[in-house]
């Protein structure tokens, strides 16, 4: 009976094999399976969590950042501020990815491609204030190469576009004062005045300031003084042709009437330079010598007044008569040395002897009316170094006791001269010590 038992108990078993412990190990296995699932499900939906997914992109931006790949970085650093809108460390990444591929344009010399770099930062995040100082850095440093170069215009333009894209930014309108100054300048040096003229009324449109003002000035004033130039070579040609007449009366009316006409421009010249106005290439200088003006008109040798010339001091008397002392001959070393003619505009006198640094030296013919007949005559005197040398003293007590020269058609005549005379010194005005006497 116990072995049938046993028997029943073995068909059975082999009937269910596993059991009470096969049932335990299938819930073993689903419950494993559910936590696996759960795990799975949970690291997924951890992995795509907003932080999550924002840390990424941040980490990706960072590495191309560092690897000097702008464009990847800015699309990883984009990404992240979509996921998270209101994280302002992906902002400040975007800012220096942008400052940082505008600085590698501008280095290369890409001024465009940097400003449309920035451009495009400041599109993106309109209200960053990070792009203007480099915008500035970028507009000022193309406008100054574009200006380097002579090309204004451009330079000119670009700083316009760069006070735009900076709101008036004060560096590019500072560069943009200067690019307008320096071709102005520029103008007025390569003698393109009217240029000059509608470049600075343009600076003063668009960025009126105390400089553009006073350069505008200047500009009108160098306007005004070419045109007193202009008229002053014709005037200087015209002199120079009727100085040559023949005919010393016919030459000097033409002379006075060019300097009436003219004398107020050539002061005008000499007052603007500080009383010195030299034009060696035209072959004339404006002086003002102790309040006193004189035209040179002859040689130089580079500013130096040298060679063959004439001097006038010109002036006008207070009845406003116009009058000029003229004289004509030889130049050395910037003063009067060599053979020299004197004439007056206001008396027929005429000295015509040699000059050493502008003063009368050794025999001089001075031809001069008569005090009563006011007959010409021709008198021989002598100077050592602009005074007058004694013939003879025999008229002690007379107005006029000392003989200072000879007739010089009778050697036995002399001309008595005052004891005042005798102690001037005579030569070339403008070039007398303090006790001057004009020759």
């Amino acid at each position: 009976m116990e072995s049938d038992r046993n028997e029943e108990h073995t068909e059975a078993a082999a009937e269910n094999p596993g059991g009470k412990s096969g049932k335990k190990r299938k819930l073993l296995i689903g419950i494993l399976a559910a936590v696996t699932g759960i795990i799975v499900l949970t690291a997924v939906i951890w992995y795509n969590l907003p932080q999550q997914r924002f840390d990424r992109q941040m980490s990706i931006g960072k590495q191309f950042l560092d690897e000097t790949e702008y464009e990847d970085a800015v699309l990883a650093f984009t990404t992240a501020l979509e996921i998270l809108p209101d994280e302002a460390s992906a902002t400040e990444q975007l800012e220096t990815t942008y400052v940082a591929w505008g600085d590698s344009c501008l280095s290369d010399g890409d001024y465009e491609s940097a400003v449309e770099t920035l451009g495009k930062g400041k599109s993106q995040l309109p209200d960053s204030t990070a792009f203007e100082d480099p915008l500035a850095k970028t507009y000022v440093a193309w406008g100054k190469s574009c200006a380097e170069s002579g090309d204004y215009q451009t330079a000119a333009t670009v700083l316009q576009e760069g006070m735009d894209a900076t709101g008036e930014n004060s560096a590019v309108r500072g560069a943009l004062i200067d690019t307008y100054l320096a071709w102005t300048k520029s103008l007025v040096e390569s003698g393109d005045l009217d240029g000059a003229k509608k470049v600075i009324a343009e600076a003063a449109d668009v960025v009126p300031s105390d400089e553009v003002t006073k350069e505008q000035t200047e500009v009108e004033d160098r306007i005004r003084e070419q045109e007193v130039l202009d008229a002053a070579n014709e005037t200087v040609q015209e002199i120079t042709d009727t100085a040559s007449v023949d005919d010393i009366e016919t030459a000097t009316d033409n002379i006075l009437k060019l300097l009436s006409d003219h004398m107020d421009d050539l002061m005008q010249i000499c007052d603007n330079h500080d009383g010195t106005y030299v034009d060696p290439e035209n072959g004339f200088g404006v002086y003002n010598i102790d309040g006193l003006y004189y035209l040179y008109l002859g040689e130089f040798d580079g500013d130096k007044r040298q060679g063959h010339a004439m001097w006038l001091k010109f002036y006008r008397d207070v009845d406003g008569v116009t009058g000029f002392y003229r004289y004509d001959g030889e130049w050395e070393n910037d003063l009067p040395n060599g053979s020299m003619v004197a004439t007056y505009s206001t008396v027929p006198n005429k000295m015509v002897g040699t000059v050493v640094d502008g003063l009368w030296d050794g025999k001089v013919a001075d031809t001069m009316p008569d005090r009563d007949t006011g007959v010409l005559s021709t008198w021989i005197e002598t100077y050592d170094h602009g005074k007058l040398q004694i013939l003879e003293t025999d008229r002690t007590g007379d107005d006029h006791p000392y003989a200072c020269a000879v007739n010089a058609d009778d050697s036995g005549e002399y001309l008595w001269f005052m004891e005042e005379e005798v102690n001037s010194t005579y030569g070339v005005s403008g070039f007398l010590p303090a006790d001057k006497t004009d020759g």
